[in-house]
């Protein structure tokens, strides 16, 4: 059997476009080159409206990759207003003592930070607390972070000078970093 395609005319008049093998008719339907709304008439009278692709029932792993895509959209908003915030509510003290803090972590020490929110705060080592220890396998970094203002108060130069003596005397490395 022979199909036509059925169009229309900017008069309104019907117009015969074909003939055409069922197969040929197929293959275009199936490639989807036939339009929505196309009208197809077979030599027997028969009728056929090409209707618009049914839309796909979404499967479950699409589903999945969309949540967990969302949610990795969501964490990095998220990771990066937290990084914002802790910058706009700290001081360049403590922007530097996270850094070292991080910095340390990254490098495989077990870390000791205080003013920041760490999970474990230094304990007071010679008397003073510092702002950071670094505990490696075969060493210990204390670190004391200041600003360059600070850094010339009286307290601040007793604490280094008594960290320093105190990790001189128990083998630990001492710095005192100078906050941009």
């Amino acid at each position: 059997m022979q199909w036509y395609i059925v169009s229309r005319s900017l008069h309104g008049q019907a117009r015969y476009i074909g003939p055409f093998s069922e197969a040929v008719l197929l293959r275009a339907l199936k490639s989807g080159r036939l339009p929505p709304g196309t009208k197809l008439v077979r030599e027997d009278g028969q009728q056929f409206h090409v209707k618009p692709p049914a839309a796909k029932e979404p499967s479950l792993m699409r589903g999945v990759v969309s949540v967990v895509a969302l949610a990795a959209g969501t964490a990095v908003a998220l990771s990066v207003a937290n990084k914002v915030h802790e910058f706009l509510t700290s001081t360049p003290e403590q922007r530097s003592i996270r850094r070292s803090a991080r910095r340390h972590a990254r490098r495989g020490a077990v870390v000791l930070a205080d003013h920041v929110g760490w999970d474990a705060v230094p304990p007071i080592t010679g008397g003073r607390r510092a702002d950071v220890i670094a505990l490696y396998r075969n060493r210990v970094v204390i670190e004391e972070h200041e600003t360059k203002a600070s850094a010339r108060r009286t307290h601040s130069r007793d604490q280094d000078r008594e960290l320093r003596e105190w990790s001189a005397r128990n083998g630990a490395r001492y710095r005192q970093v100078i906050a941009d």
